[in-house]
């Protein structure tokens, strides 16, 4: 037999191996393609639907853009469209173009519906289309004032004084979280009428966290005197720094000695009211209380206020581990002729969280010819409003202030904070006019998105305060509360607002969400 023949015999099998191979290697492609085929011809079955979906999600935006338009135009308008109801709910179901809105408008300061003080607005339209539905929100601002003047208008300023800003050590001036008008994220405005240099000074790990320093535009060159690690810009203006009347630096008072302090307190004069050790007083029939001599806290005591109070104080006021503290819809306002002295003192509301801190004013008389010490120390925590030309205000240790501080000086020092609250601007504040003055000298009204807007009136007015003219006084008509009306017939529209977006969008998985519900339906 023959070897080599033997050999070629063996080898026969291969070329059919191969072509087992080969036949493997199609029916995996097949099988790919049919799949790939398979998914393709499964995707076409809701892309329709997913069209049909962002074509609907971009009409509901611009239906909810519209009536943040709508809103604007309403408020611009003297009708009295505060009285929208308790919900805030200014129209539901509101057909426009394809689909419709709903729109509410609720006080930016309160995070409730809208009352006849109200000139900020948190504004929500959402829009609806087929089944989808878009949301846009709003800031909108009336550009008003209460009295037609900004003299001594300092309700946006989170510390202004007629003298001199001094932060050192750790002090801190920042936003108050809590408050539903921090969400906005706006700027902490400070300001000082004061021109002479080295007024406002920063010092050490001190800061004011977005803040801006607003001064006389023919301040020292040298007035700020930023130190921190925080840059915060200056913005000059022509508009009339004033505190109660007051433009110019009060003389201080000399602060007794601490021997003198506590002869005093040990020693109650006799039109001195003294509240004992762990005492609770309450003032619950509201009105005017008058003392004539010094209110005195010992440790442990509390008043409790249960409805409006006004306190008139001919002297000091002293609380040493003590409360003032309101209940309920209570409001507190005190006007203190002497000096305050408070160490672990706390003033606010008896529940926690995020009071309105313009239920609680505490101020010097509004007459006032020189400034006395008002010092405030240890644990002290006071929710509230602070302001009068004749204090000399001097936050230490660990004392905080949620609300705004307006005197004749403010020292901060050691660990003490002022957290801001920017729910408590009313209107057209000192800030905000310097503001648009500002961008009028820059960019003029043509060119500013901002100020192109805004009534040729309202510029006209806002400009000649700089000359001792004024703006026109709030002017809500008489009437129903009727947001309806505005519909009859061309409604003028006065008012000057300024309109923010906040935000607007949607859930990016709802178009596909809707499409696969939809699909799933059909089957």
């Amino acid at each position: 037999m023959n070897p080599v023949r033997r050999h070629h015999d063996r080898s026969r099998p291969a070329p059919r191996q191969r072509r087992g191979i080969a036949l493997l290697l199609v029916l995996i492609a097949m099988a790919t393609a049919t799949t790939l085929t398979l998914g393709w011809l499964a995707s076409q079955d809701n892309a329709s639907i997913v069209g049909q979906n962002i074509s609907s999600a971009a009409e509901a935006r611009a239906l909810a853009c519209s009536g943040i338009d709508l809103a604007a135009s309403i408020t611009q308008t003297e009708t009295v469209w505060r009285d929208a109801g308790s919900d805030g709910m200014l129209m539901q179901n509101y057909p426009i173009g394809a689909g419709t809105i709903d729109l509410s408008v609720l006080d930016q300061a309160t995070d409730a519906a809208p009352t006849s003080e109200t000139t900020d607005l948190l504004v929500t339209a959402t829009g609806h289309v087929g089944g989808l539905s878009q949301t846009v929100t709003a800031s909108i601002s009336l550009l008003e004032d209460d009295d037609g003047t900004l003299h001594g208008e300092v309700d946006d300023f989170a510390l202004f004084v007629l003298g001199s800003i001094e932060l050192s050590h750790h002090a801190s001036v920042l936003r108050w979280t809590d408050a539903p008008a921090s969400s906005l994220g706006r700027r902490i405005p400070i300001g000082t009428a004061k021109r002479h240099a080295h007024s406002v000074q920063i010092r050490g790990e001190s800061n004011v966290i977005d803040g801006t320093l607003y001064q006389n535009d023919s301040a020292s060159p040298s007035q700020f005197i930023n130190r921190s690690r925080v840059e915060v810009p200056i913005v000059p203006t022509e508009l009339p720094l004033t505190l109660d009347g007051a433009g110019d630096t009060l003389p201080s008072n000399q602060e007794p000695s601490m021997r003198r302090k506590r002869a005093q307190s040990n020693r109650p004069g006799p039109n001195d009211v003294v509240i004992r050790r762990n005492q609770t007083v309450r003032w619950n029939t509201g009105g005017d209380i008058t003392i004539e001599g010094n209110l005195i806290l010992e440790p442990g005591a509390r008043i409790l206020i249960s409805s409006p109070t006004r306190l008139n104080l001919g002297g000091n006021l002293i609380m040493d581990d003590s409360s003032i503290l309101l209940s309920g819809g209570a409001t507190f306002e005190a006007e203190i002729t002497g000096r305050v002295d408070l160490d672990d003192a706390r003033i606010g509301h008896r529940k926690s969280g995020w009071i309105d801190p313009d239920r609680i004013h505490l101020g010097s008389e509004s007459d006032a010819t020189s400034a006395d010490t008002w010092r405030m120390d240890g644990d002290t925590s006071i929710t509230g409003i602070i302001e009068g030309s004749g204090i000399d205000l001097i936050l230490e240790d660990d004392a905080t202030v949620q609300g705004r501080l307006a005197a004749n000086t403010i020292h901060m020092r050691d660990h003490s904070r002022v957290l801001f609250d920017h729910g408590l601007t009313d209107g057209l504040g000192l800030a905000r006019a310097a503001d648009l003055l500002k961008e009028h000298r820059h960019r003029g009204r043509s060119h500013s998105k901002r100020l192109s807007n805004l009534p040729r009136r309202f510029l006209s007015q806002l400009l000649e305060i700089t000359h001792g003219g004024q703006m026109d006084a709030r002017d809500e008509h008489d009437g129903p509360g009727n947001v309806l009306n505005w519909r009859l017939s061309a409604t003028p529209r006065p008012v000057a607002v300024e309109v923010r977006i906040l935000a607007h969008g949607v859930d990016p998985d709802e178009w596909e969400d809707a499409a696969r519900l939809l699909t799933e339906a059909s089957q």
